[in-house]
């Protein structure tokens, strides 16, 4: 027999909990002056933090995300001085993503502020059960890839 319990169904709870973490982190982005910034943006600086000079290309496949969407996001990150595009050097077609002095600047903040969006959202989780959940979505993670 077949469990139509919708509870049960990993891609109903993963999808649950992804809105749900998404909203929050984005009503702690607002509720901290950081109106402009959505939970993509985050992600594409995110990236960009860790090593700046990407191409839109690698940040899509990095972020699971369409090109075209990408594109709209760098669109409306550049309009708000938070990213330059740069041709690629090696590629006239490619561009090179660059963080500027504002979008660097954003970085404590943002990071404290999903630090303390993690921390509030695992807070009945013991330190060893979130590194074995993390361990355990990148396995589901690459189980689906």
């Amino acid at each position: 027999m077949v469990n139509l319990i919708l509870e049960d169904s990993f891609g109903y709870l993963f999808a649950r909990i992804t809105s749900k973490l998404q909203k929050e982190l984005l009503r702690a982005f607002k509720s901290n002056g950081y109106n402009d910034i959505t939970v993509t943006h985050w992600a594409i600086l995110r990236c960009l933090w860790q090593e700046n000079g990407q191409t839109q290309s690698e940040l899509a496949d990095r972020l699971d995300k369409e090109n075209a969407n990408i594109t709209r996001m760098l669109d409306a990150m550049e309009k708000n001085e938070l990213v330059q595009r740069r041709p690629h050097e090696n590629d006239r077609r490619s561009y090179r993503i660059f963080l500027t002095e504002k979008g660097r600047a954003l970085k404590d903040g943002l990071i404290s502020i999903e630090k303390d969006v993690d921390e509030e959202c695992t807070k009945s989780l013991s330190e060893k059960e979130k590194r074995e959940f993390k361990r355990l979505l990148k396995i589901i993670y690459e189980d689906i890839s």
